[in-house]
C-alpha cells in the first residue's frame, strides 16, 4: 500500500485492513512524497508507483 500521510494513521489503517479478506491484506505501507495521478481524470498511474522514492516502509502486523 502507498501513502502520502505523515504521520500515518495506524489505527484507521488497521481497522480498514482487518475488514479485508486475508488474501487482500497489505503487509506493508510505503510512505512516498506524492502519488502519481493522471492530470485529466485524477486516477492513480499505477505503472509509475514503482518508480517513486519510498521515504519509509512500515510493516503491518
Amino acid at each position: 500500500m502507498y501513502a502520502v500521510a505523515d504521520p500515518l494513521p495506524h489505527k484507521e489503517i488497521a481497522k480498514a485492513v482487518a475488514q479485508l479478506p486475508p488474501f487482500m491484506r497489505p503487509v506493508a505501507i510505503a510512505s512516498v512524497g506524492r502519488i502519481p495521478r493522471d492530470s485529466a481524470a485524477g486516477k492513480v498511474r499505477r505503472r509509475l508507483l514503482a518508480g517513486q522514492e519510498v521515504i519509509r516502509w512500515t510493516e503491518l502486523t
